[in-house]
């Protein structure tokens, strides 16, 4: 919940900045990563195998997951760099479709529902990777 009501917050801020950002020659943009394999991702999130269930089932990422960190590095190389002289205001959403699997089209307004099924599994990998972490801490 608090992962998702910080995105939608800074997307609200970098829409409502930006023309004010633009007005002084600043492209204010924002990219929107899903889960990267990082090695913080893989110390923190994917530390499990319940852990990396959990996080495919809360952000289902059709084009894999977890996605390639140089994708997301790529995209903001190229939202500051010389060939980004027209876009403002923006978020580019790097997350393997998760934003579009989760949302759709709906405005963020709705925010993001998830079906039963979806919450009994998240609900499930969750209890999973709370045993595990105790066991894995004695």
């Amino acid at each position: 919940m608090l992962y998702r009501s910080t995105k939608i917050a800074l997307n609200r801020w970098v829409r409502r900045a930006a023309p004010g950002w633009a007005g002084s020659g600043i492209p204010l943009n924002a990219v929107a990563p899903g889960i990267v394999g990082t090695e913080s991702a893989r110390t923190t999130m994917l530390a499990t195998p319940a852990q990396a269930k959990l996080m495919a089932e809360a952000l289902p990422q059709p084009l894999g997951f977890p996605g390639p960190a140089d994708a997301v590095a790529e995209a903001l190389a190229w939202t500051i760099g010389p060939a980004n002289t027209f876009m403002t205001g923006q978020i580019l959403y790097v997350d393997g479709g998760a934003d579009a699997t989760l949302r759709g089209d709906a405005p963020y307004a709705d925010g993001v529902s998830y079906g039963p099924v979806a919450m009994a599994r998240m609900i499930y990998w969750s209890l999973v990777a709370k045993l595990q972490a105790r066991k894995a801490t004695g």
